[in-house]
């Protein structure tokens, strides 16, 4: 059975630190199957270098007490726990 691990990371204006990142993990691209950006609404090019490097990206246009990146992170989670059921019914 192949493994597939997807990485998520919230996100809200982090061009170069994302971009960073993503370079880094390319390096373990064996690791894992796909990274989802989970994007608080930024205001710099955040998605941009997201898609560029083949992200899959969910915008979080809706802001919940000024606190979107928080909100971000709990709702990539639930993405991901839906996975995770998919994964299983399949098994």
């Amino acid at each position: 059975m192949k493994k597939e691990i997807t990485i998520v990371i919230p996100a809200l204006n982090e061009e170069e630190s994302l971009h960073k990142l993503l370079t880094k993990f390319r390096k373990f691209k064996k690791l894992y199957s796909k990274v989802i950006i989970i994007d608080g609404n930024s205001s710099d090019k955040t998605v941009e270098v997201a898609k560029k490097n083949s992200c899959k990206v969910i915008i979080q246009k809706e802001r919940y007490n000024g606190i979107p990146k928080v909100r971000s992170f709990y709702d990539g989670l639930k993405i991901l726990l839906a996975m995770i059921k998919l994964f299983f019914r399949k098994w």
